[in-house]
């Protein structure tokens, strides 16, 4: 065995081309251009090599971060082909007896290499680096007695070439990472090697993730299908009430999930939208609302929350049609929520206030967004954010706010629901700004019979 090799016993040589044990990436000085297609300038690192620079780059970027291993894996090989001057670098999953080529990063013109692409695996330099039969760095394969004679060597025009396992973090084989171009490489040593050894550790590590979260993933859609087909959804109704008289005038429908406090609404939905079950999770709460709502006057209207997305693809205004409710709608948008199309978002708007729909923007004052909200799309209800609402009575600078938005409200026809009402201190407050409806706890409870449970007596 070669001096070297002590660090991957399965090799059977790692010199580099020239027979030195040192490439001559490392002794060419503290910067080297790399010759070939996509070759750049790379700063030299405090170590003298270029590589390390690129591969603590990678590291500071991500860090251990693989919530998008996706597009680190493809960063992989685009790093990996640039810095080396390669035409070609993919990382390929040996499946039974073929090899598929899972993610690649090619400058060449051809599509012989593309996502999917499976070929014998028994036929593969791939193959023969794992098992130790030819080296992991061979800088001319068309002179190298171990791949002369393999087809690809011409089938694909190898020139030069590198591949290293790629392992999961638990030792069990996934592939290899490999990378090659169509001219012959004689600077190619130990050092790009361990490079590379580095990268295919980390490939196995993010590869790892990927697994792990599409596990994850199947958990989180079985659980949700599961609680649609169940029926365990139970739909909460918090009262909003008219200051002035007391009386009920509309229910926001809220969705209460199976482990309920401990997993809260937002957990379901966010998981939901992870796993691109947003929408569906969306809509089978708010036919669930619907069909369960229940209250003795026909003029009480149900507050359904809904995501802007859901507006804009028309899929609201499907549900609604096809729920046809008797009762009045308002559909309310979140302040945290972003609308990037307010033009087409209005347009979707216009069709649901055909229907007696009306618009209310939620937790306004507690950012900047809900101003341009209001601003682009002429609410018919403003509701006050609970961080607005809390101690109103006795903090001069929420007063003044809400003064003003009352004021402005007035001035355009819209009306205010305060949230978060908890003291009757602060409802009192609330009603000498001319804020005439509220809801929170001191008002109402959330329940499945808002009238029923109903505390609230002034």
């Amino acid at each position: 065995m070669a001096a070297g090799c002590e660090f991957f016993p399965s090799c059977v040589d790692v010199t580099d081309c020239s027979g030195s044990l040192m490439s001559n990436r490392r002794t060419q000085g503290s910067t080297r251009k790399k010759e070939g297609k996509g070759s750049h300038q790379v700063s030299a690192s405090l170590s003298g090599d270029p590589g390390d620079d690129l591969f603590t780059g990678f590291l500071l970027r991500h860090g251990t971060d693989t919530s998008q291993n996706v597009d680190e894996l493809t960063e992989i090989l685009h790093l990996i082909r640039e810095y080396f001057g390669m035409e070609v670098a993919f990382i390929a999953e040996f499946v039974g007896d073929r090899h598929v080529f899972r993610f690649i990063d090619s400058s060449r013109p051809d599509e012989i290499f593309h996502p999917g692409f499976t070929s014998p695996l028994g036929q593969s330099y791939c193959h023969r680096i794992v098992n130790g039969v030819i080296k992991p760095v061979i800088c001319d394969a068309r002179e190298d007695p171990e791949t002369a004679a393999l087809p690809a060597t011409a089938d694909v025009n190898i020139g030069s070439y590198m591949g290293v396992p790629v392992r999961y973090p638990d030792g069990a084989l996934y592939g290899t990472l490999c990378c090659f171009g169509e001219k012959p490489d004689f600077t190619l040593g130990e050092r790009d090697h361990r490079f590379l050894m580095s990268f295919g550790e980390m490939a196995g590590r993010l590869l790892k993730s990927r697994l792990l979260s599409r596990s994850e993933n199947r958990e989180i859609r079985g659980r949700i299908v599961d609680v649609m087909n169940r029926d365990q959804l139970v739909v909460n109704y918090q009262p909003v009430v008219d200051i002035d008289s007391g009386r009920i005038v509309g229910l926001e429908a809220l969705s209460r999930f199976p482990d309920y406090p401990n997993r809260g609404t937002s957990v379901w939905f966010n998981e939901a939208t992870q796993v691109d079950m947003g929408p569906e999770m969306e809509l089978f709460a708010i036919r669930q609302a619907i069909r369960k709502f229940s209250t003795p006057d026909s003029s009480t209207y149900l507050a359904l929350n809904a995501s802007p997305d859901l507006i804009l693809n028309g899929m609201l205004e499907q549900t609604l049609r096809e729920e046809s409710l008797s009762h009045p709608l308002v559909i309310e948008i979140t302040e945290h929520t972003p609308i990037c199309d307010y033009s087409g978002f209005r347009t979707a708007l216009d069709s649901l206030r055909q229907m007696n729909v009306k618009l209310a923007i939620d937790d306004v004052g507690a950012g900047f967004s809900s101003l341009q909200h209001i601003l682009e799309l002429g609410p018919d209800i403003i509701k006050l954010d609970i961080s607005l609402v809390r101690n109103i009575h006795k903090d001069r600078i929420r007063h003044a706010l809400a003064r003003s938005l009352s004021v402005f409200a007035s001035e355009i026809g819209c009306s205010i629901v305060a949230e978060g009402v908890e003291r009757r201190e602060e409802l009192k407050c609330l009603r000498a700004l001319g804020v005439t409806r509220a809801q929170g706890f001191y008002l109402g409870r959330p329940s499945e019979d808002a009238y029923k449970d109903r505390q609230f007596v002034e």
